[in-house]
């Protein structure tokens, strides 16, 4: 049988995962497995292969028991048969919890509310705590196509933040109005190191956990746009602050749901 690795980043509730093997040997192959401090089960545990070049289907399910958060474990599954051991390497790394790195809310009233989808690592209740909700400093540009310079000029928009101490989370970037246009976004840190978002598409962003408190100088420049039409965007900065008392969270999720891969 032809059989590749497995290797899980993120562990958190159960994963379940399909593999189809082809047969390079005819006969019947058994499983065992083993990763230390993950329960993993393989349905079914035994395949009958009739002739060379046979598929058959089969799935591993992996959920932490007792293993390190945070670390890989490390085992493998062994298929024997026919005279015959096909072994894969198993690589799992179980984490504590796993949820969205940003996700965005609209509501055309005052108020609303939107759903966030965490899974937990364990069976206790996981504790969620907000930060903010914290107002992105915005300025509107509007820029025309042409090299980078840090200086507002017609092809770039420059503008400052001020980050405070202690702070956990900064958002920085640069929305488009033209979904065809292409703009790009420079930051400078305080200590002079230069952060870039700069793909083909029309608007950038960049995130910085903890970040070095000071002043950064944020550059939008619009590289190209249909004909070389002036283009307008909003180049904001969203600095997490401490909680505002404008947000709040419930319940405490502590489900474990199954997912497949």
């Amino acid at each position: 049988m032809n059989l590749p690795s497995f290797a899980l980043g993120n562990l958190a509730g159960k994963i379940e995962v399909t593999r189809t093997v082809t047969a390079l040997t005819p006969g019947q192959y058994r499983a065992t497995v083993n990763v230390p401090g993950v329960d993993v089960k393989v349905t079914p545990s035994v395949l009958n292969f009739n002739e060379v070049g046979q598929k058959k289907t089969f799935k591993v399910t992996f959920e932490n028991k007792t293993a390190a958060l945070g670390t890989f474990a490390m085992g493998s599954l062994k298929w024997e048969g026919a005279n015959k051991s096909v072994v894969s390497p198993i690589a799992v790394r179980p984490q504590s919890v796993l949820a969205s790195k940003s996700v965005a809310f609209t509501s055309q009233e005052a108020s609303g509310s939107a759903d966030i989808n965490i899974v937990s690592g364990s069976d206790s209740p996981t504790a969620v705590t907000i930060d903010g909700l914290s107002k992105a400093d915005s300025s509107a540009a509007e820029l025309v196509p042409g090299p980078v310079a840090v200086a507002n000029n017609a092809s770039n928009f420059v503008k400052t933040a001020t980050v405070p101490p202690g702070t956990a989370f900064a958002k920085f970037s640069v929305i488009s109005s033209d979904p065809t246009a292409d703009f790009d976004l420079y930051v400078l840190s305080p200590s002079g190191q230069l952060f870039t978002a700069a793909t083909p598409s029309a608007s950038e962003s960049l995130s910085l956990d903890n970040p070095q408190p000071g002043t950064y100088t944020i550059i939008a420049n619009l590289y190209a746009s249909p004909n070389n039409r002036p283009t307008k965007a909003s180049v904001d900065a969203a600095i997490l602050g401490a909680n505002q008392g404008n947000a709040t969270v419930t319940p405490t999720p502590r489900l474990r749901p199954t997912r497949s891969r």
